[in-house]
């Protein structure tokens, strides 16, 4: 099993998805969540703030934990155990593209992002809609 940490940044009522790079190997084309793989000795926590440092520029300084879920890894026999933060608060301005993982970002309610019509992890949709009860 892979553990993957993975945030929703909050801002006026929306929140940060990704759109996947065509070239990558799990899920491309599709909206996800900012994040990646817990690497050793390392907490989803840590991971978090790292991916979102080296994925978008900005450093997650309030967070809290909102679930966690197994699903396939999108590009073989792998399991992958997905942590979701929601973020309120980060150093860093505005999130900005700054690696070749995702194409473009976007802002989305939950009800907005729960009818995209590509999204990497079934699971979302779920999740997404519960935001917007939920903020």
């Amino acid at each position: 099993m892979i553990e993957i940490a993975a945030g929703l940044p909050i801002k006026k009522g929306k929140f940060l998805l990704g759109w996947r790079s065509a070239h990558r190997k799990a899920f491309p084309s599709c909206w996800d969540l900012i994040g990646g793989h817990v690497e050793a000795n390392e907490t989803a926590e840590q991971a978090l703030v790292r991916e979102f440092q080296e994925e978008v520029g900005i450093t997650p300084t309030t967070f809290e934990f909102v679930t966690k879920f197994e699903t396939p890894d999108g590009a073989g026999d792998r399991i992958l155990s997905l942590s979701v933060y929601r973020i309120t608060a980060w150093a860093g301005g505005e999130p900005k593209i700054r690696n070749d993982e995702h194409e473009r970002l976007g802002w989305f309610t939950g009800s907005e992002a729960a009818n995209l019509p590509d999204f990497a992890v079934g699971e979302y949709k779920r999740l997404f809609a519960s935001l917007d009860r939920h903020p």
